[in-house]
């Protein structure tokens, strides 16, 4: 329908050229006159560009093997060995202040005096006495006087005297007690210490706490005479008024009965004595924390070292002071 317009051109008409392609090779040619010199820069980055890339590659390889390397040896070395990981609540609600391992820069004695506990726990050797050279015989004596006091029937008194003489006295502080997983499913130290360690009272912001290690009690335990007058005072003697209570009681008529339709390791025996048997329980294990923290505690105060006698109580200041107090 259209025809072809011929050219003037020879080269285009030689070609079969139209005339749009042919200027367009025409202003191609003529609008890059450094072309050549285009054509020498672009393969010279590209190569520089891979050459980068190379080398990064090297060097991540070069890394990964020596990874791979510590890794290996890492393996070898641990070949055959137990590896024990412990981990910590760290969201704990309680205020015992030896539930958290603390950074103390400023107090050297924290660190020694947390690592010597472990090792008379975990290795006590001669120091894992018999209860009753801790917990003495005039002290469960005393004790049983309070709880005759606080009408503790006498014939529990008596099987209460049997349990102690014939098992509780002549336990080993550290592996027949501390360490005693049947103690712990019987729930006869941790029940009253769950009742009884800081009681939150009427018409007071500060808490009352009972005289043992584990929480924020300011008196002070630096002997056993000083912490078993404190302790019986704090169970039978002092009348607090819990929080939402008009009438004060004492700590001792707090406690409750173990169970055994919910801890079944308790006998039918000590469910019936489980009031006292709590009370002897839970002033055995406060007796034991308190002679341990005495025998190892080494603490710094200007530049002095202190040991034993009740040094601990002023690293455990110094711990509450950090956790609690500065909150």
């Amino acid at each position: 329908m259209f025809a072809r317009k011929r050219h003037n051109n020879p080269d285009v008409e030689s070609q079969g050229l139209t005339s749009s392609s042919a200027l367009a090779r025409n202003k191609k040619l003529s609008s890059h006159p450094s072309s050549s010199s285009d054509s020498t820069i672009g393969p010279t980055l590209r190569l520089t560009i891979a050459g980068l890339v190379f080398l990064c590659l090297l060097v991540l390889a070069f890394e990964q093997g020596k990874g791979y390397s510590q890794q290996v040896k890492l393996q070898n070395k641990m070949a055959g060995k137990r590896l024990s990981i412990a981990t910590w609540n760290i969201a704990a609600v309680n205020n015992n202040p030896f539930e958290y391992w603390m950074t103390m820069a400023s107090n050297p004695a924290y660190n020694k005096m947390m690592m010597d506990v472990e090792s008379f726990i975990e290795n006590p050797g001669s120091k894992d006495v018999a209860v009753k050279e801790v917990f003495t015989e005039e002290m469960y004596s005393k004790l049983s006087a309070r709880l005759a006091s606080a009408s503790v029937p006498e014939d529990q008194l008596v099987k209460l005297r049997n349990y102690w003489s014939t098992d509780y006295s002549g336990r080993n502080i550290v592996t027949k007690f501390l360490k005693e997983k049947s103690l712990g499913s019987k729930r006869l130290a941790s029940m009253p210490d769950r009742v009884t360690n800081t009681i939150n009272v009427a018409n007071s912001p500060d808490p009352v706490c009972r005289p043992t290690v584990i929480n924020m009690y300011e008196g002070d335990l630096s002997t056993m005479d000083k912490w078993f007058e404190a302790w019986c005072n704090f169970m039978f003697a002092d009348k607090l008024t819990l929080v939402g209570s008009s009438e004060p009681s004492t700590v001792f008529n707090m406690l409750q009965p173990i169970k055994a339709s919910k801890y079944p390791a308790i006998t039918p025996e000590e469910e019936s004595l489980s009031i006292p048997l709590q009370v002897l329980a839970c002033a055995i294990f406060d007796s034991v924390l308190v002679h341990m923290l005495n025998d190892v505690t080494v603490s710094v105060v200007f530049g002095v070292c202190v040991c034993g006698g009740g040094g601990w109580v002023w690293v455990c200041a110094c711990a509450c002071a950090c956790v609690f107090t500065a909150i």
